[in-house]
């Protein structure tokens, strides 16, 4: 009987023993589309909420990751949210994530945003539609809903497939090039502070106005003939061409999951509001360009369904800026962005009786990362000379600035801006004259080290074990130009006037590197784009996970 018995146990053994190690292969694999802090969001992390009840949840592209801060309802309305936006997500996507989050949470209010309803398949090369997919597909846990969204994704013709998108080990098998540390971390407790959003500093303004987005758009939606005048051989011909080249519509498969989201919300009596994230740039030049001629068509839809539709861009006038609030030229919010927008949606949820303030320990935990977060944000954004100055004095307790002028910074230095300087420390910068060469360091509000000359300054100094290399040459008697190396590594613009670099003792982390041209009145402001989000991720991460 005991053989017999064993016979069975072995192979069973031996199975799940196989079945355990290619489910952890896998894991590793399959990209962490959304489980890190590069990525700035989490289609997981939700899952492992330890909250079951949801005041608020957000669906929809990436105007909705960059463009909603959860924390930023927290701590001004005590509103408990989370942000379920993913880059390019179709309307088949925000369904299929509204139904995944209905097996852990109960949720009051569903806010979707309309951007995906205008999407339509043919516009779009596999490589963007696919991973747009696999986005979601590639989070699911094992089971029903995933096999649902296989099958579905599996009916189109740029798709991996059924068995690659249930298994994803067939698409990904040969990415060994591909694996990162994060591979082999999976995420084991809520400890991402931003609840979905991803925060980004840059700034990068809109070119256009509101007047020109509306401007293009009517034109294309008017301009339905043109001509073609051709040259063969000695002849030359002229037709009139009959094309419509902006003629927004709702599909009918975008329709079909719009209905199954609204009777989806009925179902778990969640109320659905319909949202659009302002945008600012020309539906020419960008697909999803939000615009009058689609606002409408919305307008329509959400009185035939009887839902209230928050349009943020044509409906409230000024609720962003585009001269500072976007990250990418009028396409996404940063996160100051982000901010006025949340704050506008949680007025309106407490207004409207939707939520009323509560506390929940995750969110009071993750309150404090996001707050020394949006701190750096704060900083890494702030472009006049005298405000910057106050914000290190007034933030800086546990930062180390480094200043080193570059080839010359006194003529543009006002009297109120050397009371700004020595309000930060600073008593020997006023006695610089013409093309003088200077540095400082200042930790934890005090000054370890200032220095004026005519001559170049080299000054080295350890603090906390960092060591931290000052050079400043004055551009008269040497070639101009200035140094800040942090531990050996240069993060200095040397650029005309002062140029300052700020360091975190917290996280061992440089969170900003900029440049004021003090040779000026108006001490025009210089940064690296890309170094501002590098120095940002680096800092989350670390502060979240240890830089893992």
């Amino acid at each position: 009987m005991k053989k017999r018995i064993l016979l069975f146990i072995k192979p069973a053994l031996f199975l799940l023993l196989g079945a355990v190690m290619f489910c952890g292969i896998q894991d590793i694999f399959t990209p962490r589309w959304n489980n890190n802090l590069q990525d700035g969001r989490t289609v997981t992390g939700i899952k492992i909420l330890d909250v079951p009840h949801l005041d608020a949840l957000f669906l929809g592209t990436s105007s909705v990751r960059l463009g909603i801060s959860p924390m930023e309802l927290y701590k001004q309305y005590g509103i408990v949210s989370y942000d379920l936006g993913t880059s390019a997500q179709q309307v088949s996507g925000s369904y299929f994530l509204l139904k995944e989050a209905y097996q852990t949470h109960s949720i009051d209010t569903v806010f979707f945003d309309v951007s995906a309803m205008f999407f339509n398949e043919v516009d779009y090369t596999t490589a963007e539609i696919n991973p747009a997919w696999r986005y979601i597909l590639d989070n699911l846990d094992f089971g029903p809903l995933k096999i649902q969204m296989a099958k579905e994704y599996a009916e189109y013709g740029w798709s991996d497939g059924f068995f690659a998108a249930i298994f994803p080990i067939i698409k990904y098998h040969s990415s060994w090039d591909a694996l990162a540390k994060e591979n082999f971390n999976p995420p084991k407790k809520m400890n991402y502070y931003s609840f979905g959003q991803n925060v980004y500093s840059q700034y990068a303004a809109s070119p256009h106005s509101m007047e020109d987005i509306e401007y293009a758009a009517r034109f294309l939606y008017e301009y339905t003939t043109g001509k073609l005048i051709e040259k063969s051989g000695s002849a030359v011909s002229s037709l009139q061409i009959g094309k419509e080249l902006y003629r927004p519509a709702i599909t009918a498969e975008n329709l079909a999951y719009f209905l199954k989201i609204i009777n989806l919300c009925e179902a778990h009596h969640s109320q659905l509001i319909l949202l659009k994230i302002p945008t600012n740039q020309l539906p020419q030049y960008y697909r999803s360009a939000w615009t009058s001629v689609k606002s409408d068509i919305i307008t329509e839809l959400s009185m035939n369904y009887e839902l209230k539709f928050l349009d943020l861009q044509y409906d409230i006038d000024g609720l962003v800026t585009f001269e500072t609030d976007t990250t990418d030229a009028g396409i996404h919010l940063n996160a100051l962005g982000a901010k006025k927008i949340s704050n506008y949606l949680g007025e309106y949820m407490i207004n409207q009786g939707l939520a009323q303030p509560r506390r929940e320990l995750v969110y009071d935990e993750a309150l404090e990362k996001y707050e020394k977060v949006f701190s750096v944000v704060e900083l890494q954004t702030t472009t006049e000379f005298q405000e910057y100055l106050s914000y290190l004095k007034t933030h800086g307790g546990n930062w180390t600035v480094s200043i080193s002028a570059g080839d010359e910074y006194v003529l543009g230095l006002s009297d109120s801006d050397h009371s700004a300087l020595r309000d930060l420390g600073l008593e020997v910068i006023n006695q610089g004259e013409f093309r003088d060469s200077y540095v400082a360091l200042v930790s934890r509000g005090q000054t370890l080290y200032e220095a004026v000359s005519d001559y170049e300054i080299v000054h080295e100094a350890q603090v906390d074990g960092v060591l931290f290399t000052l050079a400043s040459r004055n551009g008269w008697l040497t070639p101009p130009g200035a140094s800040i190396r942090v531990d050996g590594v240069e993060h200095c613009w040397s650029a005309v006037g002062l140029n300052i670099v700020v360091y975190d003792h917290e996280t061992n982390c440089v969170i900003d590197a900029v440049a004021f041209n003090t040779n000026q009145a108006e001490k025009p402001c210089t940064r690296n784009q890309g170094k501002m989000n590098q120095y940002l991720r680096a800092y989350e991460s670390t502060l979240c996970f240890g830089g893992r």
